[in-house]
């Protein structure tokens, strides 16, 4: 089929990859267990002398105030946080509230588009889209992985429109037990929650066209 609904369903792939890639994100930000591994691997609490229970109880608080609404405050064990460490963890808990806020409409979106439109049913029309996707975000994953450093720097200068993200160990401690590689790990679990999404979607596809040419 040509026309108005083509370019519905192609509309429709980009808001399903918007929410797709917003749980996804959702994911990673929980993802306590992570940081958790991080700790003991990399023996945070020997070397900076704070406890595995404390530096836990530190990232769950942040996590809960960058994605609660009501949290206006946040509230760190042993650490204290400079104001320019304050400011940078505001705009972090915008972005990431605009992320949730824009996950709980698509998810309406997504909702009436499975049920009034029937996109559960139509899979099969995104494999030519699905691929394409798979493979870039391979390919995007893959320069993370080369080299994540300057790729994490190059996301803070794109997103925020000041330095206050960049700590100072003496002024802001906390950053000590924030490594990269916890928020490489994060990053990671965000391309495997999203690549394993698609490559489900891949599969009903596969199954869809499967079955209508039986």
């Amino acid at each position: 089929m040509i026309g108005k609904f083509d370019g519905w369903l192609v509309l429709s792939y980009c808001l399903l990859l918007a929410w797709l890639l917003g749980f996804a994100i959702i994911v990673g930000i929980n993802s306590g267990w992570v940081y958790h591994l991080c700790v003991l691997q990399l023996h945070l609490d020997q070397h900076f002398h704070v406890s595995v229970a404390t530096l836990q109880r530190n990232l769950n608080q942040m996590i809960a105030y960058i994605q609660l609404p009501w949290k206006q405050s946040m509230h760190l064990q042993v650490y204290q946080l400079s104001p320019a460490a304050q400011s940078h963890f505001r705009d972090v808990k915008g972005l990431v509230e605009k992320i949730e806020l824009g996950f709980i409409l698509l998810t309406g979106w997504l909702g009436w588009a499975i049920f009034k439109r029937q996109l559960n049913r139509q899979i099969w029309r995104l494999e030519g889209l699905l691929n394409v996707t798979i493979v870039g975000l391979i390919v995007v994953a893959g320069l993370l992985l080369v080299d994540f450093q300057d790729c994490f720097i190059y996301f803070h200068r794109l997103v925020f429109r000041n330095q206050n993200w960049i700590f100072n160990p003496r002024v802001d401690p906390i950053i000590n037990v924030l490594p990269d590689q916890y928020f490489a790990a994060a990053f990671g679990l965000i391309a495997i929650t999203f690549l394993v999404a698609l490559l489900m979607l891949r599969i009903i596809a596969y199954h869809q066209l499967k079955k209508a040419g039986s």
